[in-house]
């Protein structure tokens, strides 16, 4: 899905007339200047450590606005897996808010989250926040994707089958995207408004793969980022890059973000 929706937006900037291929030129003697400050904090908070200080680690500030309108690329139903899957998602919606409002209504599988939703509604947002995040996380039925591909006239792309929806993920788990929208859910039921949520689409640095995980804003908590490690970000992790993220509404490109810095030349291996 990841990639279906890649090649999507490359397709979407290719139809705006944006040379995908142009790239900032790097400059070499700037970056060994920032290679040499890394190293010389590297060794400033050693020494602070072995001195008994305090050393203090700001993470970067985040570029992402939930009220920036110009990324948007189009409305949800551009992606017909995603799409589907929130229609079957607010369904399950009802389904469960009938069983909140009477507990004869509940099913077998709704009937578990009665419990954790009526509690949760008497918890601040923050807290909320921490009983969504924990309660998905601790579910260790984590898979990878079923991997399957979608074949064009010349070329073929990686696409996945469907998104789980909450009730599919309690009961088969499921990938860092099942995790999302299973937390996405959840937050719908505790009040929190749809324009408020987002799936957001990263690519872990470190990892080098791509990731997803939860954004979520209020007035009271500013932005928040929901990670599967139990993890709550106010501001974006070094380590990650935002390419897009979606709703049940809008779909969002952040690929062409104004303050993302060129892409890191990695060194090959003498293997």
């Amino acid at each position: 899905m990841i990639a279906r929706v890649a090649h999507f937006l490359r397709g979407a900037r290719v139809r705006i007339g944006i040379d995908l291929q142009t790239r900032p030129p790097v400059d070499f003697a700037a970056k060994s200047a920032l290679m040499g400050l890394r190293l010389s904090m590297v060794c400033l908070m050693t020494l602070s450590v072995a001195l008994g200080c305090q050393v203090y680690v700001t993470e970067p500030e985040t570029t992402f606005n939930f009220h920036d309108k110009s990324q948007i690329v189009g409305p949800s139903s551009l992606l017909p897996d995603w799409h589907n899957t929130m229609v079957r998602a607010n369904d399950e919606h009802q389904l469960i808010e009938n069983c909140l409002e009477s507990e004869d209504a509940c099913t077998r599988k709704t009937k578990p989250l009665r419990r954790l939703i009526l509690r949760g509604r008497d918890l601040s947002p923050q807290q909320q926040l921490t009983l969504v995040n924990q309660y998905v996380n601790r579910r260790r039925s984590y898979s990878r994707d079923r991997r399957t591909y979608r074949e064009y006239d010349d070329y073929k792309i990686l696409k996945r089958q469907e998104w789980s929806t909450l009730l599919d993920f309690i009961q088969r788990g499921g990938d860092c995207e099942d995790y999302a929208t299973s937390k996405y859910a959840l937050l719908k039921l505790l009040g929190f408004e749809p324009q408020h949520l987002r799936i957001m689409i990263v690519y872990d640095k470190n990892a080098r793969e791509h990731h997803a995980l939860v954004a979520v804003f209020s007035n009271e908590l500013g932005t928040q980022l929901l990670d599967n490690d139990n993890a709550i970000f106010r501001k974006r992790p070094f380590s990650y890059r935002y390419v897009y993220s979606i709703n049940e509404n809008f779909i969002w490109d952040h690929s062409l973000d104004k303050e993302r810095k060129p892409r890191r030349i990695p060194l090959k291996s003498s293997r």
